[in-house]
């Protein structure tokens, strides 16, 4: 993990943690159950499977175990209405997102889901810019608020 993510979230006021990589409903369950909220970090590709897209084999590298494990998390997330932030990849992991920021061309930037308490994702990576933008900065506190 790239240390720009734990230096956002701790500037901000959150104790981060990372969990194992598995997939496993009742581990995961277990583990977060007394976790304030959900940051999903960028990585490998989501492979497009997990939302139902065509694979053009133009994707990068998947790692399916991640997809799985980032898929139980969502949905464990949601269904608690725990916040959730998430940089670049969980933009693909749920059809319920809204569009609430995009660039001049029409490029979707940043999405939200309105039926949760606080579910950002962005598609930039403010964990590079957060010592130096204000705008990045607010990003990792608008989660830790939610969070609290």
């Amino acid at each position: 993990m790239l240390p720009g993510y734990m230096g956002g979230l701790l500037q901000a006021g959150a104790v981060p943690i990372v969990l194992p990589l598995t997939s496993d409903r009742e581990i995961l369950t277990l583990l977060t159950g007394h976790l304030d909220g959900f940051f999903f970090t960028d990585g490998q590709d989501v492979s497009p499977e997990i939302y139902k897209g065509i694979n053009l084999n133009i994707c990068g590298e998947c790692c399916p175990e991640r997809d799985s494990m980032e898929t139980v998390l969502l949905n464990i997330a949601m269904e608690t209405d725990r916040p959730v932030l998430g940089i670049s990849g969980v933009c693909e992991l749920s059809p319920r997102l809204k569009c609430m920021a995009a660039s001049e061309d029409g490029l979707v930037e940043a999405v939200c889901c309105p039926e949760q308490t606080f579910l950002w994702a962005v598609q930039w990576h403010p964990e590079f810019s957060y010592k130096v933008s204000e705008e990045s900065r607010e990003i990792f506190s608008a989660f830790v608020r939610a969070c609290r």
